[in-house]
């Protein structure tokens, strides 16, 4: 019998073989922050310019909400309008009450809010 690997980053090793440590704290001193420039990484790579271009109809919405509750409610984008979709989002993210959520979508709405067009 082998003993599991202990460093996940160690050559060959997949982070999914080596065990949880049951004893390491619940909660990081450093827990993740919300920063417009990594959101906005994350949008540009889901709305690539090639794709915008092909699909300028398509627009990203980026829904919030309290943690219990889920995300009830929204703020629609221009898929040109990247940066401002990242600076509401990470303001968003910030709140201690909200959870936020990225829901890209490559399709146009016509007058009455059906699917006109998908990219």
């Amino acid at each position: 019998m082998t003993t599991p690997p202990t460093d996940p980053w160690a050559p060959g090793v997949r982070a999914v073989d080596v065990p949880i440590d049951e004893g390491l704290p619940k909660t990081s001193l450093f827990p993740p922050t919300p920063h417009t420039p990594d959101i906005a990484k994350h949008l540009y790579a889901l709305f690539p310019p090639a794709l915008v271009h092909q699909c300028p109809e398509a627009w990203i919405e980026i829904a919030f909400g309290r943690p219990d509750e889920g995300p009830n409610k929204s703020q629609a984008f221009s898929a040109f309008h990247l940066k401002e979709a990242a600076e509401f989002a990470e303001k968003k993210n910030r709140l201690v009450t909200t959870s936020t959520s990225v829901l890209p979508c490559a399709t146009a709405s016509n007058a009455e809010g059906r699917t006109a067009k998908t990219c």
